[in-house]
Formats: structure tokens, C-alpha cells, sequence
């Protein structure tokens, strides 16, 4: 019964998620505004510090993030970064969805690419 109970909460939530995000894009059209705005909802529904999407170009070794919803008293990933510092991440999401939870502990990091996402700062990648 607990389960039950714990599942339809979850679903319930992800319905709401999913029924305001579609409501609040419905009259957009700028691919930009439409980022942000998804950005923003997202970031205020899990209550993250930033949330953004990049825009890769592996032949300009550039990540983009043209927009980003940044919590009060949070720094922006507004701007272009180097594709080249994040090689996992780069490797794995040329092959589908990829999760990172947690750049502090994951073990296929390397040092210095632990350290890129760091100093951003950027502790999970979805």
C-alpha cells in the first residue's frame, strides 16, 4: 500500500511538472525564449541553483549556453566553453541521454575535467 501510495504521489507530481511546462510554452516561439522558459521551470520545480542547455559544435570545440536560470545568489553558465574540457560528458552524449549525478564522485572523471566542471560550477549534467 505504502509504494502504491509513494507511486501515485510521483506520478502525480510529474503530471503537474508536465501539464504547467506545457502550458507555459504553449505560446512561445523563439527557440531561445523557449530554453530559458523550460530552464527556469525546471530549475524553480527541483529548486537547483542553474539549470541551462547547451549547444554543442564539436568541429568549433564549443559548448554554448545562450540562456540560463540562475537562483538568487547563483553565477551564470552563460557564455562558450570549451567542449574539450569535458570529454566524458561529450563522449557519452554523442551515444543518447546521459546522467551525471555527481561531479565530485564520479570515478570516469578525470582530475582536470572534475575540475572544469567545478570551477563552473556544475555538479550534475542531465
Amino acid at each position: 500500500l505504502g509504494m502504491n501510495t509513494t507511486e501515485r504521489k510521483l506520478n502525480q507530481e510529474r503530471q503537474s511538472y508536465l501539464l504547467g511546462l506545457s502550458n507555459l510554452l504553449r505560446e512561445l516561439d523563439d527557440p531561445v525564449e523557449i530554453q530559458y522558459q523550460a530552464a527556469r521551470y525546471l530549475g524553480e520545480f527541483l529548486k537547483c541553483t542553474n539549470v541551462c542547455y547547451a549547444e554543442n559544435d564539436e568541429s568549433k570545440d564549443t559548448s554554448t549556453v545562450h540562456l540560463d536560470y540562475v537562483a538568487p545568489g547563483a553565477r551564470s553558465l552563460r557564455g562558450v566553453h570549451p567542449l574539450s574540457a569535458f570529454p566524458t560528458t561529450t563522449k557519452n552524449a554523442s551515444r543518447g541521454p546521459f546522467v551525471m549525478e555527481d561531479a565530485w564522485t564520479l570515478a570516469t572523471l578525470s582530475e582536470a575535467e572534475r575540475a572544469a566542471y567545478l570551477a563552473l560550477p556544475i555538479h550534475a549534467v542531465i
